[in-house]
């Protein structure tokens, strides 16, 4: 029975798996690197690449720590933005270090930042 966008049918860890799997071989094909947020998540369940017994399956139950990072079991909570930005700062740093936000200049100064900047003789004449 469908009601509201919710059906009957569950998601299973195992498609999810699978999907995840794709999607990191045709980053692989293609040189394009790819965060792998499910290896990421189920990473921080304890589980172990190679295990069949994945936390939040249907025969595992529900896991604390998935739950921490998924508030409905597929949309992130706070904890699981978190972590996929972290992610995110990790795969970009380690893949494009130039593009690291530290290191990419701003384009524009608003004149309370030139202003701090004089103070600090860190901006050139204009």
């Amino acid at each position: 029975m469908k009601r509201f966008g919710v059906s009957e049918e569950s998601r299973r860890q195992k498609v999810t798996k699978e999907y995840a799997t794709a999607v990191c071989e045709v980053g692989k094909q293609t040189g394009v690197a790819v965060l792998d947020i499910w290896k990421e998540f189920m990473t921080k369940t304890g589980w172990k690449e190679g295990d069949d017994t994945m936390p939040g399956s249907e025969e595992n139950g529900k896991n604390i720590v998935l739950m921490d990072l998924l508030y409905d079991g597929l949309h992130l909570s706070p904890a699981g933005y978190e972590a996929a930005f972290l992610s995110l700062m990790a795969l970009i740093e380690a893949n494009w270090p130039d593009l690291s936000p530290e290191r990419i200049p701003f384009a524009v100064r608003c004149n309370w930042e030139k202003g701090i900047a004089r103070q600090h003789n860190l901006l050139m004449k204009e």
